[in-house]
């Protein structure tokens, strides 16, 4: 009897530490995308929604192709930065939590910005382009700063949470699109107060993001201590940052001295195994690797750009699922969002501005 009781209450035990830890998980989970809904493309995604519920706005798809080409050229550009970036090698966490924590704000700034001004300037729509503009900005820099850093530094199931939450921004702006204008001919409220709802939902993104720095919500062991490191480092008066950060950082710079000298080492020996080629390639000069650490060689320019890129990388296995990846996103923003506007105002047996037309696009769009 003895026995039992004491198997029945290990197993009570064991049952609430599980019930515990399934809650807290929740809890992170749900605050992790709070984050990826607060910033990813929910501005963006309310702009789309816009273009389909405020027919001036569209100026019979002129908009439209206008608001798409902005997209594509920002998205280039924030790519560029970002290639650029890499040669300054991996971005510290105190860094990438800030550039995180602006993100987010900046996606509440424009909410903002578009509730007292998204009319402003009719019909060029100056205002408009401008958020346009930040929100795709914001939208690309997600997928380069954030994720990278919740996947180095945070516990990498966590990307799931991120990621649905971007998905849930579309699902939200879709909805509440569709509440305000259902037939797609008449918005039942005006479009600077659904702004204002979208203002919200994003802000609630930036108090789970707070929560999560101040408490080190997810954080990696290795992570907590670079990040008490770096705050060490912003702590201390200017001019005594020198000494400390040397004595600091002399193990990263071992091993940054090591990784390129094993780089080095991988492209020297590809290059030896080629056919036909000379393995006394004439010297270009020393390689800066992006911890500040020289290391000497005889690599030609391409094998620079290799090493500089070399963060970019894709195994064999994952090439078919990237290209797959780029493909799918390229026909969806590139192809099929034009093809269902145009495709669904010219159902309309009436032209291409008719009501039913108008109703077909805002469900089709819903039900993307």
């Amino acid at each position: 009897m003895t026995v039992n009781m004491a198997v029945k209450e290990e197993v009570t035990i064991d049952g609430l530490k599980q019930s515990k830890s399934l809650v807290g998980d929740s809890v992170v989970y749900i605050a992790f995308m709070l984050v990826g809904n607060g910033c990813g493309w929910f501005v963006a995604n309310s702009l789309w929604q816009t273009l389909a519920n405020v027919p001036e706005v569209t100026q019979d798809g002129r908009m439209f192709g206008k608001v798409t080409l902005i997209v594509g050229i920002v998205g280039l550009v924030v790519a560029l930065f970002y290639v650029l970036s890499l040669a300054r090698g991996a971005m510290p966490i105190r860094i990438g939590q800030y550039l995180a924590l602006s993100l987010i704000t900046l996606s509440i700034a424009v909410f903002g910005m578009l509730a007292l001004f998204w009319d402003a300037g009719a019909p060029q729509y100056p205002v408009f382009i401008l958020a346009t503009v930040l929100g795709s900005a914001v939208a690309n820099a997600t997928f380069f700063i954030v994720f990278p850093l919740i996947a180095t530094f945070y516990g990498g199931w966590l990307i799931a949470p991120v990621r649905a939450g971007t998905d849930v921004s579309t699902l939200v702006t879709s909805l509440l699109a569709e509440v305000q204008n259902p037939t797609g001919t008449k918005n039942l409220f005006p479009m600077a107060v659904l702004y204002c709802v979208y203002m919200a939902l994003s802000a609630c993104g930036l108090v789970a993001w707070l929560v999560i720095l101040k408490f080190r919500v997810g954080l990696r062991e290795g992570a907590v201590v670079e990040e008490q490191e770096d705050q060490k480092q912003e702590e201390l008066p200017r001019g005594q940052d020198q000494q400390p950060q040397g004595q600091g950082h002399a193990e990263v710079q071992d091993s940054g001295r090591l990784e390129a000298e094993d780089c080095l080492g991988e492209l020297r020996r590809r290059r030896r195994e080629q056919p036909g080629e000379s393995t006394n390639t004439a010297s270009v000069g020393e390689v800066v690797v992006a911890s500040g650490v020289e290391v000497g060689g005889d690599l030609t320019l391409l094998g620079k750009v290799q090493y500089w890129l070399r963060e970019l990388a894709c195994p064999q296995s994952l090439i078919g699922p990237v290209i797959c990846a780029c493909l799918s996103q390229v026909l969806q923003w590139a192809l099929v969002n034009t093809i269902t506007e145009i495709g669904s105002l010219m159902t309309d047996p009436a032209g291409c501005s008719g009501a039913s037309g108008r109703e077909t696009y805002r469900i089709a769009l819903t039900s993307s």
